[in-house]
């Protein structure tokens, strides 16, 4: 008798962890998880991806202001600067979970960590959502520009996205810990540079580090500063008030 060989099931490489309203705008959206990433500042990391569940893709959202479903009040949405390419990555996530290709649910506990928002912005989905990944996953990291407005919960868990010493006082004396997107390196008494970046002398990774968790086992009550960079650096810094 012939013995014949039985295919092996190919494993998920992202679930849909969340469809429904977005908590910033009520619009749908969905939210992604893929569990493999080739991002070398980042390391290894999930990724968590919210993206507007319309019939428009990414790149196309943006242009037409679907994209505030899931980035809100961003002043770099819209193509105003942010540093996301998002006819890439954002519209690939977006047509493989059109076409059905991830299955619906929680992925399986892993112990590496999550990045809370390689697209999208974290306050769009219900806190429990973001509370149950973070107990299927080995650490984190987390921005929202929301932080004004949204799930007070989010304060423990990401950072206070800004861009200017005004908003970074007014997120602080709020209680968040804050990740301003800079001009350069300079930095202020109670902010750090991040060690990721090319300016911070690439000496770590996200994946390593995983400072930027909010207040979630942090070593540090300071803020983190980026460098703006990225194709759209130029128009990042006009948003930010710096001429390019």
């Amino acid at each position: 008798m012939t013995k014949t060989k039985t295919a092996k099931a190919k494993k998920p490489t992202g679930y849909v962890v969340y469809e429904g309203p977005s908590a910033l705008t009520r619009e749908p959206i969905v939210a992604v998880v893929t569990l493999k990433s080739d991002n070398g500042k980042t390391g290894d990391m999930a990724q968590l991806w919210i993206i507007a569940n319309g019939d428009e893709k990414p790149s196309d959202a943006l242009k037409t202001g679907g994209d505030k479903a899931v980035c809100g009040d961003c002043p770099f949405a819209g193509g105003k600067g942010c540093y996301v390419n998002v006819g890439q990555a954002p519209n690939a996530v977006y047509r493989t979970a059109k076409a059905g290709k991830y299955p619906h649910g929680m992925p399986p506990a892993t112990p590496k960590a999550i990045r809370l928002g390689a697209y999208g912005d974290p306050a769009a989905l219900p806190f429990e959502v973001i509370a149950e990944l973070l107990r299927r996953f080995d650490g984190h990291t987390g921005y929202t520009h929301s932080w004004k407005t949204c799930d007070a919960r989010l304060q423990g868990v990401v950072m206070a996205s800004v861009e200017t010493a005004e908003t970074t006082a007014a997120a602080t004396q709020a209680g968040w810990r804050t990740a301003r997107v800079a001009p350069d390196a300079t930095l202020a008494a109670n902010e750090f540079l991040c060690p990721a970046t090319t300016e911070g002398g690439k000496r770590t990774t996200c994946e390593a580090c995983q400072l930027c968790n909010g207040k979630s086992a942090m070593s540090t009550p300071k803020g983190v500063v980026f460098p703006a960079h990225g194709s759209r650096k130029s128009t990042a810094l006009i948003q930010i008030g710096v001429a390019a």
